[in-house]
């Protein structure tokens, strides 16, 4: 909260009558530059609600214009208007759950390409739970439709599950499998070819269905379920504009609401 404080927008004055095309002079991107990488310290520590818009700024830094600071003072107000802090809420250690969203945005980027992002909770059998990893990042390749967006986030996603799970049963002396997963994507077509014979159109995702699918086989408590796109809480980290209230709620209280399982 201290360090939040220290954060200013850059100021305006003297600009307002620049077009948002605009390109900065040296001083103005040494002052964008500065201003993202604080807002990405913050996003990536404490508010995940704002990690999509910190990726999608550092995505402007090498050729910034003067919409790009309007965009960052943006960030800047509903940091400090929606003032934040994380709450960790006590865990029942004997059951232990991984929960995590996993959400795509297909070609939503400048240059055409594709969002990914996740959140992974860790909760136990009485339903509390608490953030303890998130991600908002481009998908390493262009894709061409929507089901590969979602396939090569989900693996971006099960990777950090894995990580996470070999610590948390090495921390508290679990045996393999005793950690399950519940992974939630809002998108029906990725369910369908990993939980049936459906083979994807595009080859190029036998593998990362395979994959994802050998996973589950080798960790039987561990499922993956459709979630409509209202209980989906990874949207705000691939979109524009997408509400973090359910997600800025669950941080507060500790707890997954039934319309997101």
């Amino acid at each position: 909260a201290e360090y939040m404080g220290h954060i200013e927008p850059i100021s305006i004055e003297g600009m307002r009558n620049r077009s948002k095309d605009d390109r900065l002079n040296d001083n103005e991107c040494n002052a964008l530059q500065k201003l993202s990488g604080q807002i990405n310290w913050v996003a990536t520590h404490t508010r995940p609600d704002l990690v999509f818009d910190s990726c999608f700024l550092a995505t402007h830094i090498k050729c910034p214009t003067f919409a790009d600071i309007l965009f960052a003072n943006k960030i800047i107000k509903k940091l400090n208007s929606d003032r934040l802090q994380l709450k960790f809420h006590a865990l029942d250690l004997r059951s232990l759950k991984i929960v995590c969203y996993c959400d795509a945005a297909n070609a939503n980027l400048d240059d055409g390409g594709s969002q990914g992002g996740f959140i992974i909770y860790l909760g136990d059998q009485y339903g509390s739970v608490n953030p303890i990893a998130w991600q908002s990042k481009r998908i390493r390749r262009v894709v061409r439709s929507s089901l590969a967006a979602e396939t090569l986030a989900f693996t971006d996603a099960l990777d950090a599950v894995i990580e996470i799970t070999t610590i948390i049963q090495e921390v508290f002396s679990m045996t393999e499998n005793q950690c399950p997963v519940k992974f939630y994507t809002d998108n029906q077509s990725l369910v369908d070819c990993i939980k049936t014979s459906k083979a994807p159109t595009e080859k190029r995702l036998k593998i990362d269905i395979a994959l994802i699918q050998e996973y589950l086989k080798s960790n039987p408590l561990s499922t993956i379920s459709w979630v409509g796109s209202k209980g989906q809480l990874a949207n705000c980290f691939t979109k524009h504009g997408s509400s973090s209230d359910g997600l800025l709620l669950i941080l507060d209280e500790g707890r997954i609401p039934e319309t997101s399982t």
